[in-house]
């Protein structure tokens, strides 16, 4: 799951509908964006536009995301030592 998303949404006391609506996108693709099952890599225009949404530098949300995917990296590599 992509915490950083859903912190910063509940910071700003937004609902993923909210979010989703600034993004011109349905309710239920954010909810798959924040769950991490859809877009595993967050593309330029996708980071940009939540940087608008949330108030954040487009640095810092790609900064955010690529710790979110070295963490998903590393669990992928532990599950697989584990199989």
């Amino acid at each position: 799951m992509r915490y950083y998303l859903y912190n910063m949404r509940k910071e700003r006391l937004m609902t993923q509908r909210d979010v989703a609506d600034e993004l011109c996108i349905t309710n239920q693709y954010y909810q798959l964006i924040e769950a991490g099952q859809r877009q595993s890599d967050l593309n330029a225009s996708t980071i940009q536009k939540l940087a608008t949404v949330f108030g954040k530098s487009v640095a810092e949300i790609h900064e955010l995301e690529m710790a979110y995917q070295n963490e998903r990296q590393e669990c992928a590599t532990i599950g697989r030592w584990l199989i």
